[in-house]
């Protein structure tokens, strides 16, 4: 198995209420599914299809555009906070002198 992220950009339509449309960027937004690997490895044109199936997620009030996608197939490797504490500090120290 396999997992595909799609990053996408996110937007809100401001005018709905008053009848109109004014979409408006409102930052990203992430989408996943789980798929076969032989799928995530043989399919063509992914980024086509994709970019179908994020279109049809919008709505009257939301609307969401394709950016890019990756396809992950091991689970990622979870890294203690403490981790980044401990750079952070160190960093601290070399500028204290």
């Amino acid at each position: 198995m396999a997992i595909i992220t799609i990053d996408t950009q996110y937007y809100e339509n401001y005018g709905f209420h008053e009848g109109t449309t004014h979409w408006k960027p409102k930052g990203g937004h992430k989408f996943t599914m789980e798929v076969s690997s032989d799928v995530a490895t043989w399919t063509e044109d992914m980024k086509g299809k994709l970019s179908k199936i994020v279109e049809k997620q919008s709505n009257d009030m939301e609307k969401f555009e394709y950016i890019d996608h990756e396809v992950i197939f091991h689970n990622p490797t979870e890294l203690s906070y403490d981790l980044l504490m401990k750079e952070i500090d160190i960093k601290d120290r070399e500028y204290e002198v």
